[in-house]
């Protein structure tokens, strides 16, 4: 019979497998090229770089057609052109740098999946259903069918994929994954929230948020869109598990330029792409985040709706 000791089970991993090998053959070229063996040592690495190369030019090309081009195509022509110019030490350390930051991101994604099972695993069985007269019904989580209307209190999690529907306002929130929050303690603050309500305490509301941050983090510019004068500011919150897409963070962004709802929300997808989606602080993930972009339209300007218009243009560059 074989013991697996599990804190040793990531060694069987495939992505792992490979960046072992990868580096193996690295250190032996080492070797061999330290014993004069050039000959020798250039075809170990030509053989790593190579066969790294094929499957990454497979990545690369699935990455083109989803029009979702990372590190991977940097990495392709860099092996490659190692190849052709007959720099083989120099493709095979990319290779090993590739093979391990694909390790490190299965790693990580794994343990994301391990902690989503987890939290779902500890969800409530049973969802609170609005009925047609405006009532709520207790079914188990399973009936729930498309079309249904959920009541989700701040805290919980209902095990069913869908999106929020008819409120007036958006509740984020930041804490221990699957630990309940004190819902008492939070709606007896909100009155004393509302009623501190001024335009000048974004300051306040950077620090609010802060939870491993060890300062707040804000920013805000003055921008012309078009003829107009317009504000952006926006705050942030996230120290730690910060790897692409976003991850544990919270982000909000306002300005007072007028801007029609669909072409606001392709802003937001555009600045995150370019922005939040494309930070890795230590290759781990998380199951939560959000980014927020507000617009109240108080400034003086007509309203922006053409996507291909300079307005549009500017105001995506100074959100951005």
């Amino acid at each position: 019979m074989r013991v697996i000791f599990p804190r040793w089970r990531w060694i069987r991993e495939p992505e792992v497998l490979v960046a072992f090998a990868a580096l193996l053959g690295v250190v032996a070229g080492l070797g061999l090229a330290a014993a004069d063996q050039h000959v020798a040592a250039n075809a170990v690495w030509g053989v790593v770089t190579g066969a790294l190369l094929i499957p990454l030019t497979w990545s690369v090309i699935r990455s083109l057609l989803h029009r979702d081009v990372g590190v991977d195509a940097i990495a392709l022509v860099a092996m490659a052109g190692a190849l052709a110019l007959q720099e083989f030490l120099a493709g095979a350390v990319v290779a090993v740098m590739l093979a391990g930051g694909n390790a490190l991101e299965a790693a990580a994604g794994r343990r994301a999946r391990h902690d989503l099972e987890a939290l779902v695993a500890r969800a409530p069985k049973w969802a609170m259903r609005r009925t047609p007269d405006g009532g709520l019904e207790r079914i188990p989580a399973e009936q729930v069918v498309p079309g249904d209307v959920l009541l989700v209190r701040s805290g919980e999690v209902v095990p069913v994929d869908g999106r929020v529907h008819d409120v007036p306002a958006l509740l984020d929130e930041s804490a221990l994954t699957g630990e309940p929050l004190p819902v008492e303690r939070i709606s007896a603050g909100l009155p004393a929230c509302l009623a501190d309500l001024r335009a000048d305490n974004w300051a306040n509301a950077a620090q609010a948020i802060m939870t491993t941050d060890t300062i707040p983090k804000a920013a805000s510019r003055q921008i012309t869109a078009g003829a107009a004068r317009v504000t952006i500011t926006g705050i942030a919150k996230g120290a730690g598990m910060i790897h692409p897409n976003m991850a544990t963070m919270l982000g909000y962004i306002a300005t007072d330029a007028r801007v029609a709802q669909p072409l606001l929300q392709k802003m937001v997808a555009q600045a995150a792409q370019k922005s939040f989606n494309a930070i890795t602080v230590d290759g781990d993930t998380s199951t939560n985040d959000s980014f927020m972009l507000i617009a109240s339209g108080a400034a003086d300007m007509p309203e922006i709706t053409d996507e291909a218009g300079r307005e549009y243009a500017e105001l995506c560059a100074g959100v951005t």
